[in-house]
Order: structure tokens, then C-alpha cells, then sequence
């Protein structure tokens, strides 16, 4: 039987291409589907020295046993003479169009020569669609991280000037006793902050959206959240006339302490605008269960049962008479509703028209839950503490109000725009500030960590430090979080700053009272 000529006809039939190629990666024979998919007329690649690299670039066989180079990590064994499994590379037409092409191959041996027989042909639908959903799935991540960089660079640049219109209108309102002037000082206070809130808000939206924020899942107390939140509102409450209540549990929970704090401020910030009257009550609860819930209690206005879904809306207020305008920008329960999603925390209302509203959210404790002995928190106004505070800030606006408000708080305030400047002003200095005030980023390179840590390393102390921001990454809090350094975003109203301040250098006495008691 005349096999050659009984499997020539075989070949040259073919559905795919057929191509045999030698030790140099020269084509010796090529079959006519192979001279179609590579755009050659008949006959032109049979038996020719076209090389292998002029069809397919990335592919080379020019090796001791055959093996493909060029980066590919070809399945050839050294017992097996045929490969198992499919390739798919970039091709070029004879006109030099680029296409997906799918290859297998074989090694085999001939009496004088180690030959290299490939199958080969275009990429199938499927291929395709894997190939343009990769590059679409790696432009989305590009488009992601851009506009990371987008939101961080942003929010500074529209946070700074904001910051320093805040400080300058805190000032002025202590300067000017007028009672005219005072009201429209006021009236522009309100409006700062509801600008400030409105940006915060509309940046936290286009991240969740985007999905370039993610929690950072750690275990910390609740307690320490509870009394933050203290802090942060009681101000509030009382320029309305309200109790605010804390009433917090021992536990640990697990989640993100960034995020979570943002949600209660949010559900906070919303009990105190629409109660006139009574209270607003934090507070932990533990079911028989033994499931933890967080809950925001008021005696407020309550919420008719068919608007109770769509408060969660973007830029959707109401009151018992409907839509009304209380003073919020309407964003501040769509975040919670998106960052409990995110955490996977379980959100529930419960609202009775005219005598108050709860949300509770369902936490995961990782230690056991139990009510804490004593009284729930209350409000007690801090002893007015005056210091020398050291300020670092390369914002010139920033700096010069900042400066002012704090001098009015009848601190002694010693500002530097950058940290040659501190080290400058650090080698005149007998004894430590204390207290640093210094932004997160100076500059295009310096951090204000560098500043505390000079002034830490020229002292030989742990300085008791405040660092203000306006990246809304997730880096200040990673970076702070290891040295314990409290962190305050910016823009904040200056009475907020006040109280930050005081209670710094409270803390910081205390701990310099403790050195010097154990150094006698």
C-alpha cells in the first residue's frame, strides 16, 4: 500500500491548519488551510524557509527537543510525543494583520532530524470572548485606579480652601461681639459646614459606586467606639436642647472601625436634625440570643410607614408632612445604606409617627457581650487647657487660620510649612511643644509623621500629636493606626478642633505627670 500517497490527500483535506517545521523554525510543509489562515497564496509556504517567527512571533521551536521559547511553558514530556492541551497566541497574516490564533503541537523524530508538527487555528467565539472581556476586566482596573487618584487629589485640593474658610469664620465669631454680625457669621458658619458635608458625601458615593473603597476588617472595643461618638455629638445635642445618651456594652467587635464609626455618625448626625425636643440615645443591646445590636434611638418626628424605604434614598428627606428640608443634604442615609451593605451588616427601622425612630444595626462580637457597671455617659465640660502647640501645615491658608483660631483659644502656636523649616526651629528649642498639630501630607514626599518623629527623636519623648487630613484613602488611617496618633478629617468645624485639642493635652499631662512621679 502506497501510504504516503493514501495520507498526502488526508492532510492536504484538512479542516486546520497543518504546518511541519524543523530544528531551525523553517516551514517545510504547510497545508492549503494553513496557506488560508495565514493570508498566503498556494503553494508559497510548502517547502519554503519562511520562518516560524513570521507567523507567529511569540512561538519558537528552535531548541534541543523541540520545545517552544519565547516566554511559553510548552506541556512536552520527554516520553510523550504528542502535546496535550491548547494554546492561544497572536498571529500575523501575510498582510500583517494581527489575529487570535489556537495552537497545539507535537515533537516528532525523523531519521536525520528532530521535526516539530503544529496544528493551528483561528481563535474560536469563545476565545475571543475571554480575550476582550480581559482586556475590558484590565481597563476597569486601570479606570479604577485613576480615579482613586482622581477622588484622593481632589478632595484635598476642595477640602483645603474649606478648611481654612472654617477656621477664619470660627475666628471671627469670637472676635466680633456684634450681635448682627455674630448671626450672619453664623448664618455663614452653617453654610461652610453644609458645603463641607455635601463634598464628604458626594466623594464617599462615587467610591462606594466605584468600588475602590474596602473595609479593613480588625477587632477593636466598642467601648472606645462609643465614647469617640461621645465626643464627637455632644456639642450638637446640646446647642439643641437634648439628652444624648451613650450607653455602651464590653465587647469586642469585628469589622471596620472607620467605616462602622462613619455609619453611626451618619445615623447619629440624622437623630439629632430632625428631634426638637427629649433625646438621643447610642447604645448596645444583646438579645437572648446573645447577638449584639447597635442601636440610635430619638424622640423625634417619626417616619409615616409608606417613606420608611425611601428615607435610604439618595437626596430624599422627609417629615410628617412629607419631603422637607431639615438642614441635611439628603445623601447621609444612602451611605449608611450602601456601607452596610459593604459590611454586611443587617439594617433595621422601626418609627412611630410623632414618637421617635430606631435603626439597629446587628454586629459581630468576637469576645462575650455584657452591660457595662455604672452610669451611661454624660456630658461634662472639659478644663479649659491652654498649651504650646507646634503647627505644621504647608497649606498657607491653612496655616495662617488655623494660627489665629488656636491664639484666640489663648494657646502659644508656633506654625512651620515644612519640615526644614521644623528642624530649623527644633535646634533653638530647650524644651518639647506640648502639643504637634501637623496635616498628613506636606508637600509632595513629606508626611507628618516625619515632623512628630523629629520632634519625638530631638526630645527624647513620645509627643502627643493631632494630624489633620483631607485624603480620603484608607492610607492615614493605616499608617496612624500603628502609632496610635489621632486622626481628624478635614474639613472640621473649629469648636470640634477645640475640643480634640483639649482633651490632647489633658492626655498628654497626665502622661508627663506619670514620668515625672516615677523619675522622683
Amino acid at each position: 500500500i502506497d501510504l504516503e500517497g493514501l495520507f498526502r490527500p488526508l492532510v492536504e483535506a484538512s479542516p486546520e491548519a497543518l504546518l511541519l517545521i524543523d530544528h531551525r523554525d523553517v516551514i517545510l510543509y504547510a497545508n492549503p488551510q494553513a496557506h488560508a489562515l495565514f493570508g498566503y497564496p498556494g503553494g508559497e509556504l510548502t517547502g519554503s524557509e519562511v520562518p516560524l517567527g513570521q507567523l507567529i512571533p511569540m512561538l519558537s521551536f528552535a531548541s534541543d527537543r523541540g520545545q517552544p521559547r519565547g516566554g511559553l511553558d510548552a506541556p512536552l514530556k520527554a516520553d510523550r510525543t504528542v502535546c496535550q492541551g491548547q494554546h492561544a497566541l497572536q498571529a500575523r497574516r501575510a498582510d500583517g494583520t494581527a489575529f487570535g490564533v489556537e495552537l497545539r503541537w507535537g515533537d516528532l523524530t525523523g531519521p536525520f532530524d528532530r521535526f516539530v508538527a503544529l496544528v493551528a487555528s483561528a481563535a474560536s467565539d469563545r476565545e475571543q470572548l475571554i480575550n476582550e472581556l480581559t482586556v475590558a476586566r484590565q481597563q476597569a482596573e486601570e479606570a479604577n485606579a485613576l480615579k482613586s487618584r482622581f477622588l484622593a487629589a481632589a478632595s484635598h485640593d476642595l477640602r483645603q480652601p474649606l478648611q481654612s474658610l472654617l477656621f477664619i469664620n470660627g475666628a471671627l465669631r469670637r472676635c466680633n461681639t456684634s450681635p448682627e454680625m455674630q448671626e450672619f457669621l453664623e448664618q455663614e458658619r452653617r453654610g461652610l459646614e453644609g458645603l463641607s458635608k455635601l463634598l464628604s458625601a458626594l466623594l464617599d458615593i462615587v467610591r462606594l459606586e466605584s468600588g475602590t473603597l474596602q473595609p479593613t476588617m480588625s477587632d477593636f472595643a466598642l467601648a472606645d467606639l462609643f465614647d469617640d461618638l461621645h465626643r464627637q455629638f455632644l456639642d450638637s445635642a446640646n446647642q439643641k436642647g437634648l439628652e444624648l445618651r451613650v450607653e455602651p456594652v464590653e465587647a469586642t467587635l469585628h469589622s471596620d472601625p472607620v467605616l462602622l464609626q462613619q455609619i453611626l455618625q451618619n445615623l447619629l448626625g440624622n437623630a439629632i436634625r430632625y428631634t426638637d425636643a427629649g433625646h438621643v440615645t447610642l447604645r448596645a443591646r444583646i438579645d437572648a440570643a446573645g447577638t449584639l445590636a447597635i442601636e440610635i434611638a430619638d424622640s423625634g418626628v417619626g417616619i409615616p410607614v409608606e417613606l420608611r424605604q425611601r428615607i435610604f434614598e439618595d437626596f430624599y428627606q422627609v417629615s410628617p408632612t412629607g419631603p422637607r428640608h431639615r438642614g441635611g443634604s439628603g445623601l447621609g442615609l444612602g451611605i449608611v445604606r450602601r456601607l452596610a451593605q459593604l459590611l454586611n451588616l443587617p439594617l433595621q427601622l422601626d418609627s412611630e409617627l410623632g414618637a421617635g425612630t430606631t435603626v439597629a444595626l446587628a454586629v459581630s462580637a468576637t469576645s462575650q457581650a455584657a452591660p457595662m457597671p455604672g452610669s451611661p455617659m454624660v456630658g461634662a465640660p472639659l478644663a479649659a487647657l491652654v498649651g504650646r502647640i507646634l503647627l505644621v501645615e504647608d497649606d498657607t491658608a491653612v496655616r495662617n487660620a488655623l494660627q489665629q483660631y488656636l491664639r484666640l483659644d489663648g494657646h502659644e502656636v508656633i506654625a512651620v510649612p515644612t519640615l526644614t523649616e521644623l528642624e530649623c526651629l527644633l535646634a533653638a528649642w530647650e524644651r518639647p511643644p506640648d502639643l504637634i498639630i501637623t496635616d498628613f501630607h506636606l508637600g509632595a514626599a513629606e508626611r507628618g509623621t516625619d515632623a512628630i518623629t523629629r520632634v519625638e527623636a530631638r526630645f527624647g519623648i513620645s509627643a502627643g500629636a493631632i494630624v489633620l487630613t483631607g485624603d480620603t484613602s484608607s492610607l492615614p488611617e493605616r499608617v496612624l493606626e500603628r502609632r496610635g496618633i489621632r486622626l481628624l478629617n478635614k474639613p472640621i468645624a473649629g469648636h470640634l478642633l477645640s475640643i480634640a485639642v483639649q482633651e490632647s493635652l489633658a492626655a498628654q499631662r497626665k502622661v508627663r505627670s506619670a514620668l515625672d512621679d516615677s523619675e522622683q
